[in-house]
């Protein structure tokens, strides 16, 4: 008999509202606010970047790329914050708390992966404090109820070096390995913020629309750009593009000074791989 763990939301009552009732109308607001898109438009998507800050900061941009999901399963990539005993670490049996309900994990897919790189580690302790990851779970029980699963793994974004960089790829290769032998429809979401300096927040869309993680690791190990998740976005990139995507397109970029007054000016963006 399979033993699930509870997973508690850590963010909730926090960066985002703690009642089921006041979180469906904070997050209807992230799609008809003046920056958010304003309806659904679903379209295939094979991979999409998207941020992980409050939902009142960033939740008008996260809702773009949510508008453009089409209902599936989704491999949730995203950074830890806090120091992390392994590179990439996932949780396979679980199920992730929210006002809205549960939302369980796919243990099945979880096995696949971490059976193809022995750089993902099955473990759910840095799941427990992390809000990356969290921040995705509302938008997907918004848009499609709690009958979707997912696969949430961790990224230890220390050093963008090129030892880094190959095992993001390699974790890249693994996830696409494990969505082309599913029977069932798979999107791969990573999420990262971006930083407060506008022509740093360019530069990184720019290479972003390239597919080009070697320089996007190259930009931030010269400080030429900055963003959290730069190892999720990566290994987000090669899964994409071994995955058949060959396109990508920013949706909306804005910063949080432009959503709220007197915020700071994180930038945010979402954007698809198709």
């Amino acid at each position: 008999m399979r033993m699930f763990r509870i997973r508690e939301p850590f963010a909730s009552g926090v960066l985002y509202e703690n009642d089921a009732r006041s979180l469906k109308h904070q997050l209807e607001n992230c799609f008809m606010h003046k920056l958010g898109p304003k309806g659904m438009k679903p379209q295939p998507i094979i991979a999409g970047m998207v941020p992980h800050n409050s939902i009142l900061s960033s939740g008008p941009i996260a809702a773009w790329l949510y508008s453009r999901l089409e209902r599936a399963n989704y491999i949730l990539l995203g950074p830890v914050h806090k120091p992390m005993k392994h590179q990439f670490a996932v949780m396979k049996d679980g199920l992730w708390k929210t006002p809205l309900g549960e939302l369980l994990t796919d243990s099945n897919m979880a096995n696949k992966i971490a059976g193809s790189s022995t750089l993902v580690e099955f473990d759910m302790v840095p799941h427990q404090a992390e809000h990356s990851i969290e921040m995705q779970i509302p938008f997907l029980q918004y848009r499609f109820g709690n009958d979707a699963k997912f696969v949430p793994i961790l990224v230890s974004n220390k050093f963008a070096d090129e030892g880094f960089l190959d095992n993001c790829s390699a974790v890249g290769d693994a996830i696409a390995n494990a969505i082309k032998n599913s029977k069932d429809r798979w999107i791969v979401i990573a999420s990262s913020d971006l930083s407060s300096d506008k022509k740093f927040d360019k530069s990184t869309i720019n290479t972003l629309l390239k597919f080009d993680g070697k320089k996007l690791f190259t930009q931030i190990k010269d400080n030429e750009m900055k963003m959290c998740g730069f190892g999720s976005i990566a290994t987000a990139i090669v899964a994409a593009k071994k995955l058949g995507a060959r396109k990508a397109k920013l949706l909306k970029y804005a910063n949080a000074s432009q959503v709220i007054k007197n915020q700071s000016s994180t930038g945010y963006a979402s954007l698809i791989f198709y």
